[in-house]
């Protein structure tokens, strides 16, 4: 059973008491409710807010339950302000809950977003390869990574200025997103260097992958009637390295092309040696 289940078992049997035991019994409501709060926040922040009004749902019937087990034929011991009151305050704290559960989300979204383009920036990039290359040693598959840097561009935002620069950032960011998978993940780094992950993407795949990239931005900037290319270099890990390593193997395939003609895509395989030390293959 996953742990948020057995927790939310727990609470089902735990809040109800509660109720029964301090609100009925022992007749201390406050104390009661105060005691079911963190159980139906708890439940709402590893499950949802479902789960939450299961839990606000059982610690109502809980005022019921002396009743029910002692076979009374009228509950006359029981506060029925108390029960609405404290259910509805139960149910409060589940709303509460879950909007702080999104508020935290969408900041956390926000600091791994790139404000320009909408894709992830380097510190959610860098996230994506740590989990992803978490996941590619338990499942034995290649990860990929691919270094792309725009060609001429300091020239193209020196000459048309920065709101055009800034309309050919946002254009590759786009045509890249639309050219990968949907669990791909396509980040700007910085200036003009973009970055994509390519989970399970061996060597061959990477190399067809370049170039319909390169291809698609081509056809953008010829379209546009921009004199601009892309220069794309990726690195394929059999077997995942560090984060950091991975990226700069990439970047360092990225450079290689500028330095010979630029506008083209080169990949390689980079091999993991037992000292994790990562060296290309031939």
């Amino acid at each position: 059973m996953p742990p948020h289940w057995l927790l939310l078992a727990i609470e089902i049997c735990l809040a109800p008491a509660c109720t029964a035991l301090l609100g009925t019994r022992v007749g201390l409501p406050l104390a009661a409710v105060a005691v079911c709060i963190p159980q139906v926040m708890a439940a709402t922040w590893v499950g949802s807010a479902r789960a939450g009004y299961v839990i606000a749902a059982c610690a109502g019937a809980g005022w019921f339950l002396p009743t029910f087990i002692t076979g009374a034929p009228a509950p006359a011991d029981v506060d029925y302000s108390s029960v609405v009151l404290g259910t509805a305050v139960l149910i409060g704290f589940v709303m509460v809950t879950r909007q702080w559960q999104s508020s935290l989300a969408r900041a956390s979204s926000v600091a791994q977003e790139d404000p320009l383009t909408g894709l992830l920036n380097r510190r959610g990039f860098l996230a994506r390869v740590e989990s992803e290359a978490n996941r590619a040693a338990r499942d034995g598959k290649p990860t990929s990574i691919a270094f792309i840097d725009c060609d001429r561009f300091k020239q193209w935002n020196d000459t048309h200025g920065h709101a055009a620069g800034d309309q050919a950032l946002v254009t590759v960011g786009a045509v890249l997103r639309a050219n990968v998978r949907n669990y791909d993940s396509v980040a700007r780094l910085g200036g003009d260097e973009f970055a994509i992950l390519l989970p399970g993407v061996d060597e061959n795949a990477a190399r067809a992958a370049g170039g319909r990239l390169l291809a698609a931005l081509d056809g953008v900037f010829r379209g546009k009637d921009w004199p601009l290319s892309c220069s794309m270099g990726i690195a394929v890990f059999p077997t995942p390295a560090g984060t950091e390593e991975m990226i700069a193997a990439a970047d360092a395939e990225m450079y290689a092309v500028k330095q010979t003609g630029r506008g083209r895509c080169q990949v390689r395989t980079i091999v993991v040696s037992a000292d994790s030390v990562a060296e290309p293959v031939p």
